[in-house]
């Protein structure tokens, strides 16, 4: 009775888990799965957070870094990239939001999930910074 108990309750809370080691399989690959989503984040906001120092020059081999993600956990990355990319850059200041383009240069659907204001901002710089250069 206690067995089926446990097994309840793991049912509940993590869908329909099998007995043995499918268990211990079925919960570790949720929790890589989180562990994946929850890097994806982090390596997109390195560039552009208050830790932003800490990965100055760096932003090729995130963006190196995330590519490796995509290809090894496409599933994750398509079902979590578009939805915080839309959001995270809404607050980005100006003054880094060009670091983008190291991202953008890995995968060019970046560009399309970012909001159309965000896209303005971004176009806006690369003249300005254009002029400047020329």
């Amino acid at each position: 009775m206690l067995k089926q108990t446990k097994y309840t309750a793991f049912n509940t809370c993590f869908g329909k888990i099998k007995e043995g080691d499918e268990v211990i399989d079925s919960i570790t690959e949720r929790s890589v799965d989180v562990l994946v989503t929850n890097l994806i984040k982090a390596v997109i906001s390195a560039p552009f957070g208050d830790e932003r120092v800490d990965f100055a020059g760096r932003s090729r081999l995130l963006a190196m870094m995330l590519g490796e993600i995509a290809k090894a956990k496409t599933s994750i990355y398509d079902a979590t990239v578009p939805i915080y990319i839309a959001r995270k850059f809404d607050t980005v200041e100006d003054n880094v939001l060009l670091s983008i383009c190291t991202f953008l240069e890995r995968d060019a659907r970046i560009w399309e999930w970012l909001s159309e204001p965000v896209r303005l901002r971004v176009k806006r710089l690369l003249e300005t910074a254009w002029k400047k250069e020329y």
